[in-house]
Formats: structure tokens, C-alpha cells, sequence
């Protein structure tokens, strides 16, 4: 998991990639069963950010 924390922030800080960073934004992301049930039994809410509201700051 750190290496592909690294190569996150290598990539989209470092590197400025933005425009695939973009892309990926606009991804839809489906969130395994068994991460659902953890967070439910956790107390842990997981918001939909889909609908355009957040997403990356643009200049």
C-alpha cells in the first residue's frame, strides 16, 4: 500500500500530472460488499461524491 501511496504523490504532485488526475476524478469507484459491511458496523459513513457537489479545485 505505501508504494502505491508513493507512486500517487510521485505522479499527480510532483510530476503534475493533472490532466489524468482529472480522469480519475471522473471515475466511478465501486466499493466492495465486504468495505460496506466494515463500515456499518464501524459507524463509519461512506458519502457518494459522484453527483458533481466535490471533486478537485480547479484555477
Amino acid at each position: 500500500m505505501n508504494e502505491v501511496i508513493k507512486k500517487g504523490i510521485e505522479k499527480y504532485y510532483r510530476n503534475k500530472d493533472t490532466e489524468d488526475y482529472l480522469v480519475r476524478c471522473k471515475e466511478s469507484i465501486k466499493i466492495p460488499r465486504e468495505l460496506n459491511l466494515f463500515a456499518e458496523e464501524n459507524d463509519i459513513e461512506i458519502i457518494d461524491m459522484s453527483g458533481g457537489k466535490y471533486g478537485p479545485l480547479q484555477n
